[in-house]
């Protein structure tokens, strides 16, 4: 069946995840054809905010701000075939940063607590402790996929006494993949449709759980803020 342990995606790995801009929930499947490693580090608020403006002051928040230069553009809907980002970052110095992907989705809160508030900063946040800038862990793992979730903003509260900029360092797996095919779930059963002919058996025994796949999430889980 397989299983999964946090690490980067390889040749010939399977993914799959929930399609939420589908009319009827749907599943997508995916399979990883290559991959290349990249490397960048980013000073917070480059290149839209001015050197001057970088810096972050002592109780005071910033961004969001993106990072245009990490988004995949590579996709050819002929081929079924393009690119998907899997990436973490490391910190430095000790702020607390949060993100938002795709851009304006809040990401990591609880549902009564979605977002830090000003006198509440402590909710939703990663700091250097739990991902430090020189060696980045799982626990900041995102993924970019074009047209679908490929942009984000990040935004900074610095806690420290003292003003700072802060900078991240990302590391980035590049990944060529190609669409197995979709299971969509309707009023009238399950639609297996199958991206070429040759992945029509794959898609079935996926379906049934006789083949492994990495389910990964792009939009977070959300919930209601109050109990149902």
């Amino acid at each position: 069946m397989g299983s999964w342990t946090p690490r980067f995606l390889f040749e010939g790995d399977r993914i799959s995840f929930i399609d939420p801009t589908s009319e009827s929930p749907m599943k997508r499947y995916y399979h990883v054809r290559g991959r290349d490693f990249s490397h960048i580090e980013w000073e917070f608020g480059w290149p839209e905010v001015q050197p001057e403006d970088r810096p972050v002051a002592p109780g005071q928040v910033a961004g969001p701000y993106s990072f245009p230069q990490i988004r995949p553009t590579t996709w050819s809907e002929t081929l079924k075939q393009g690119h998907m980002f899997q990436w973490i970052v490391g910190i430095k110095p000790d702020v607390k940063w949060y993100i938002q992907l795709p851009s304006e989705t809040k990401r990591h809160g609880t549902p009564k607590l979605p977002w830090p508030k000003k006198n509440y900063p402590e909710v939703a946040h990663f700091t250097m402790q739990m991902s430090p800038f020189d060696r980045p862990t799982f626990v900041t793992e995102h993924f970019l996929i074009p047209k679908l979730c490929d942009t984000f903003g990040i935004d900074v509260y610095n806690p420290l006494p003292i003003t700072v900029t802060p900078h991240f360092n990302f590391y980035i797996n590049k990944l060529n993949i190609e669409l197995i095919g979709d299971v969509t779930y309707t009023e009238d059963g399950i639609l297996l449709t199958a991206a070429h002919r040759y992945y029509e058996e794959l898609l079935e025994n996926l379906h049934k759980g006789l083949k492994f796949a990495r389910p990964i999430t792009l939009f977070g889980v959300a919930g209601a803020p109050a109990e149902r």
